[in-house]
């Protein structure tokens, strides 16, 4: 959310780039393909010492997983039913409806096959981290 809907939109992304540099930094490498290259802040030395993830940052990714998880769960699963009936065909955008939790109530919700890439893409950055020695931040985050 803060990338699609805020940081692309001009005013929030203004605030965001003005108000919390750091944040910006951090919505822009989520936005590469090889955020766990970090680079380093010239002003704040590392952005995060010994790899880990900050205690306010814990807060953001807890609500996230309180309300997403169920829903990719379910998204999984019904995009490998797709799989196993399509076979070498092209997947749609959708593969069956699921629901998410938004402000503590189920909603329905399509279940995008693009989700299932995205957690993929998660999946294999966090197995390159432990390949490459990393594997306090990847034990921190699971």
């Amino acid at each position: 959310p803060l990338y699609a809907h805020l940081y692309r939109d001009p005013v929030p992304g203004f605030l965001i780039k003005t108000r919390a540099p750091m944040t910006a930094e951090w919505v822009e490498r989520m936005n590469k393909r090889t955020c766990h290259t970090l680079k380093q802040n010239r002003n704040q030395g590392d952005l995060f010492a010994n790899d880990s993830i900050p205690d306010t940052l814990w807060d953001i990714l807890s609500f996230w997983v309180s309300n997403h998880l169920g829903m990719l769960e379910s998204t999984v699963a019904l995009t490998s039913e797709l799989i196993a009936g399509e076979q070498g065909k092209e997947l749609p955008r959708g593969a069956g409806m699921t629901e998410i939790v938004v402000a503590g109530k189920q909603v329905p919700r399509m279940a995008f096959t693009f989700d299932v890439w995205k957690l993929q893409r998660l999946i294999d950055e966090m197995k390159m981290l432990v390949q490459n020695g990393k594997s306090s931040a990847v034990d921190e985050f699971c």
